[in-house]
């Protein structure tokens, strides 16, 4: 015996990248789900995410540090 569990997806996302002055990064994401499995009136989700990263090596008052390279 077994049984057949027919379930649809679809996902979409888009990224948004930002480069000040080769020091500063920053990233948001957003990626919208959707699934049969969710929940009736709840078939579709938004998961967002975000970074950012300092680039210390472009620092001046750090160009003279041995061990950051």
């Amino acid at each position: 015996g077994g049984y057949k569990i027919k379930s649809t997806l679809g996902s979409y996302f888009t990224r948004f990248n930002y480069d000040f002055k080769g020091k500063y990064l920053f990233e948001a994401n957003l990626r919208r789900d959707g699934s049969s499995k969710f929940a009736n009136g709840h078939r579709w989700g938004w998961f967002p995410s975000f970074s950012a990263a300092w680039n210390l090596t472009s620092e001046k008052f750090l160009e003279n540090v041995g061990w950051l390279n």
